[in-house]
């Protein structure tokens, strides 16, 4: 699947045992940086078509954050946040948006965590804690920033 599918808490959790790599992206429709993420999320949706699937769950009700959305998946800074399931676990997430970094951001994490490198060599990739150490150091650069 190229493009991202649209779930609901009701069929979120069926859709991510059902596939060994999702990322799901928690968004509500009057958010600019949603809406911007959503650029990015299915751009990356067509890039790892066949290797990782894409899930947008909405999270409006009477324009507002649902809470109990909230609670249950642990929306610290509310949305756009995206979710990293492995195997139907939750390995990571992004909480916070940064426009210029999303992109690589996502990729460096997608990488890292579901271990999907894309080269026809793999003798000339840095080893697995040299990406977790660049995940690591883009990760605190952007929250850094605050």
């Amino acid at each position: 699947i190229d493009k991202p599918i649209e779930v609901t808490d009701a069929t979120l959790m069926e859709f991510v045992e059902q596939r060994p790599l999702v990322v799901i992206d928690f968004w509500h429709p009057l958010c600019g940086p949603c809406q911007e993420l959503a650029l990015v999320i299915d751009e990356l949706a067509r890039e790892y078509a066949g290797r990782c699937s894409f899930g947008k769950l909405n999270v409006a009700k009477n324009n507002s954050i649902d809470p109990h959305l909230k609670e249950k998946y642990n929306l610290r800074q509310g949305v756009p946040a995206l979710l990293f399931y492995k195997n139907g676990q939750l390995v990571d997430r992004i909480d916070d948006y940064h426009p210029d970094e999303m992109p690589s951001l996502i990729r460096q994490t997608i990488i890292v965590t579901f271990s999907l490198l894309t080269c026809s060599d793999p003798y000339s990739l840095p080893t697995a804690s040299a990406f977790e150490n660049s995940v690591f150091n883009l990760r605190e650069r952007i929250l850094s920033r605050g």
